[in-house]
């Protein structure tokens, strides 16, 4: 029987990475015991045939690629189980090309196109809360048109978001920002 389980978590895993919580569930579905699976899911851990960090890793890259942000990924990541220091290590890695794929996301959706009305706006931040961008994100790509028109690739977001030119925001001294607050 543990061979039986042992067959099917490398079926799985060769398919494409898992996390540890993904693995079993799969594994509990086709009815078998608990403790066998836990034991296989051990062994797989030791040997480093799965590992949760680098299904992070791999995820994050994939979920950013498709046009999403640091918070619903987070948010995707705890849901699989992931433990939020490996979530954290994954996606504070990424803190210039974030930037990069929110400009991306809002020009492919939105265009160089000011909203003409306030509901407008609002979908705009919506969508792009939606795709897990915060909102300090959102209002700095609407008050920084500049930003998105040059394609821009800042290194920081910046708690003040009043900001009169490029060269200004470029210049500031910036600091990560935790997305476990």
């Amino acid at each position: 029987m543990t061979t039986d389980i042992y067959n099917k978590a490398m079926h799985l895993l060769a398919l494409r990475e898992h996390s540890r919580k993904e693995l079993q569930h799969k594994l509990l579905l086709r009815d078998y015991a608990l403790p066998d699976v836990l034991r296989v899911l051990d062994e797989f851990a030791e040997k480093k045939l799965q590992s949760d960090e680098r299904f992070a890793e791999a995820y994050v890259h994939s979920r950013r690629l498709k046009g999403y942000g640091p918070e619903r990924i987070q948010m995707e990541l705890q849901q699989r189980g992931v433990a939020d220091e490996l979530i954290c290590a994954a996606i504070d890695g990424e803190n210039e090309i974030w930037r990069e794929t929110a400009v991306r996301v809002y020009q492919k959706k939105f265009g160089k196109n000011d909203p003409k009305t306030f509901s407008e706006k609002v979908k705009r931040q919506q969508f792009m809360r939606y795709r897990g961008f915060d909102l300090r994100c959102v209002k700095f790509l609407e008050r920084n048109k500049a930003v998105i028109e040059q394609s821009v690739v800042f290194s920081m977001w910046e708690d003040n978001l009043e900001v009169n030119n490029v060269d200004d925001f470029v210049s500031q001294s910036r600091k990560p920002r935790s997305f476990t607050d």
